[in-house]
Formats: C-alpha cells, sequence, structure tokens
C-alpha cells in the first residue's frame, strides 16, 4: 500500500512540476505547441487501470489503507468510495465529535479496530448512535447530512430518544429504510417526532426496550400508518399483551414479516388469533428450556394461526434442543428455517419436509451432524 502510493504521489508531483515548466516557455513556444501534438505530460500509470484492477488491490487493503487511498485525489476517492461501499456496508459505522468511524479488521486478523473515515461520508449506508456522551456526535451528523446520500440504516443503541435528538438527525431520516433501536427509553411522541419523518422506512426492528417504546398500557405509535413499511420486529423486555397489534395489522396490509420473541408471541396470543392479517412469515425468537413444558400448547397455536391464513412461512429460532422438541415441531406447518444456538446433546431430528434452512451452532464434529 506504502510504496504505490508513494509512486502515486512522486509521479503527480513530476506531473505538476513539468506542467509549471511548460507554463514558463514563452509565447512561439506555446503556440507550436498548440499547433503541433500535445506536450502534456502522460497522466500516471495507475489512471491506466480499471477499476476490476484497482478492485483486486483493493482486496489486499485494511479499511484504514482504502480510506488513505481515497484521500489522494478525486478520482482515486471515487473508485474506492464505490468499493468501500459495496465491500463493507456490513461494517458498523458511528459518529464521534471529529467524524464517521469503521470498524475493521488489520492484516494480522485483529477485529474491532477502528479508523476515521468521513472521507467516503458520500458512500456510507449505514450509521449507529450509542449512548447520550455529548452533542458532538449529533452536531456532527446534522452538519455534514448533505454528504450522507447514501445512507438508509440507521441504529440507535442505548440513547434517550427525545425531540432535541431528533433535530439532529431530521435530514437523514427520510432516506432511511432500516431503522433499528435496541435498548432506548423514549421521551417524546415517538410517531410524529421520529418514525413520522421515516417516510421511506420497510424495516422497523425494535428490540429490549426500557419499557417506554413497546409499554404495558398504550403503543400510539402502533396505530399510524407506515405505507412502505414491510418487517417490523417487536422484542420488548416486558412481557405483556399489545393492545394495539390488531388495529396496527389492519392498518398495515402491506407488513408481511412480523418477528418476536416467544414470551411476547405467548403473551399477545388472543391478539394473532384476533388479527385478520395475511403475512408471508412469522419469525419466533428466544425459545428457552423453560418453554419445552408447554411446547404442546404453543405448537397448536402455531397449527391455528396457519390454519386461519396469518402466516404462510415460519422461522423458528431455539436456544438448545431436545427429543421432545424435535418430536413436537415436526408437527407445526410451514416451517422453513429452524435455527438452535446450542447442542447439549445430538438428537434424531425428523424429517421435515418444509425446511429449507436448518442454521446449527459452531463447534459441531462432523460424526454428529451425521446423526443430526
Amino acid at each position: 500500500m506504502s510504496n504505490i502510493m508513494k509512486i502515486f504521489r512522486s509521479k503527480r508531483k513530476a506531473s505538476k512540476k513539468k506542467r509549471l515548466s511548460d507554463e514558463s516557455n514563452d509565447d512561439d513556444q506555446n503556440q507550436t505547441a498548440a499547433a503541433g501534438p500535445s506536450n502534456r505530460p502522460a497522466s500516471p500509470p495507475i489512471f491506466k487501470l480499471t477499476v476490476d484492477c484497482c478492485d483486486e488491490i483493493f482486496d489486499y487493503w485494511s479499511t484504514k489503507d482504502l480510506h488513505s487511498f481515497g484521500q489522494t485525489c478525486k478520482a482515486m476517492q471515487k473508485v474506492a468510495g464505490e468499493y468501500f461501499k459495496r465491500n463493507c456496508a456490513g461494517a458498523e459505522k458511528f459518529t464521534r465529535d471529529d467524524g464517521i468511524y469503521t470498524y475493521y479488521y488489520d492484516h494480522e486478523g485483529a477485529s474491532n479496530k477502528q479508523t476515521l473515515t468521513s472521507g467516503f461520508n458520500r458512500y456510507i449506508t449505514n450509521i449507529s448512535h450509542y449512548y447520550d456522551h455529548g452533542r458532538g456526535p449529533l452536531r456532527y451528523i446534522e452538519s455534514h447530512s448533505d454528504e450522507l446520500d447514501s445512507v438508509n440504516n440507521l441504529y440507535l443503541v442505548c440513547t434517550r430518544l427525545n425531540k432535541e435528538k431528533a433535530e439532529y438527525f431530521r435530514k437523514i431520516l427520510p432516506k432511511i429504510e432500516n431503522l433499528a433501536i435496541h435498548q432506548c427509553s423514549a421521551w417524546c411522541d415517538m410517531f410524529n417526532d421520529i418514525l413520522k419523518l421515516c417516510e421511506n422506512v420497510t424495516n422497523l426492528w425494535i428490540q429490549d426496550d426500557l419499557g417506554d417504546i413497546i409499554s404495558r398500557k398504550k403503543n400510539p405509535w402502533l396505530l399510524q400508518n407506515y405505507p412502505k413499511l414491510k418487517r417490523l420486529h417487536l422484542g420488548p423486555r416486558n412481557v405483556n399483551e399489545i393492545n394495539e397489534l390488531v388495529s396496527f395489522f389492519e392498518r398495515n396490509p402491506n407488513v408481511d414479516i412480523f418477528s418476536t420473541n416467544y414470551r411476547c408471541f405467548w403473551a399477545n396470543r388472543n391478539q394473532l388469533m384476533d388479527s385478520k392479517a395475511k403475512l408471508e412469515t412469522l419469525c419466533v425468537e428466544d425459545f428457552h428450556y423453560d418453554t419445552i413444558g408447554n411446547m404442546h400448547e404453543i405448537c397448536d397455536l402455531l397449527k391455528q394461526l396457519h390454519e386461519k391464513g396469518f402466516y404462510k412461512r415460519l422461522h423458528l429460532n431455539f436456544r438448545e434442543i431436545s427429543q421432545q422438541l424435535c418430536d413436537q415441531i415436526i408437527l407445526v406447518p410451514g416451517l422453513e428455517r429452524l435455527h438452535f444456538k446450542k447442542f447439549n446433546k445430538i438428537y434424531s431430528v425428523p424429517q421435515m419436509v418444509s425446511l429449507k434452512e436448518l442454521h446449527l451452532p459452531s463447534g459441531l464434529k462432523a460424526n454428529d451432524i451425521q446423526i443430526l
């Protein structure tokens, strides 16, 4: 990386000196040069590389090296920036007072390294905001929002959401398609101050909030219309019936994926049975060992929901496996995805005709998988 950049910079300096020398010639020489073949120096060889060649080189660099190279000139910023957008979209990006940083792996494979990548602001697709440590990061987002052309994912973590904070995000909220809220509290009108501004949101993910976004009493934001919303995830910390669920599905028939944890699913079984929603996919996550005792009841509920057309496809996520569980899930209709987080013992899983995806924890031996 460093050698290539040194060659590039030296050639740029040589080109600049050559142009200055040409400009110092007398008028007759300039006129002759204009009439005959161009005497302008050839551009550095690096500019002759195709985008594919550049991508091959970039594959060997860390995100820090890529960003440094992108700051050499506008042409290379665009080439490197497009590579960054395509290949680093999944890397988490967060703001500080002085800019946007990206987590990356270095050449030795060390993780969670951070580097400033504000030179790629136009190519950043996701931003995370953590905690409430001052207003510097928020001011940076507000003052550079015009540069954040590609941002469509916003991840808010452990922060107090209020009207003042929403103002810092006001210019980028209409661009957001995926909004994730994790362990946050709401000190504002969630719909009018935040969600209403996310007019293009297609995926709304709320997980383990502190109890006032998904409330025990009232959730007025669930009584609103979200024209482009396709997926809703509710993972509340407090297990309670959400009385607005029936109205939400009636007002938002465009929602075709609903995901939640098993405690919220079971607490809202009456709401789901009363709903006239027709989902493509239902996802129930985080089944735990204490669920196994009433797994028969849960499977019966799932069968009833499938029969009434509440869902077509089912995704289930279990913390661990048991033989009783294996015997029960074969009876659940529409099961296409099954995920186990932990195996204490290998059981015989019966044939499931509709299953398309099986996710297993790492560390299993080949003979264990063969038995499974």
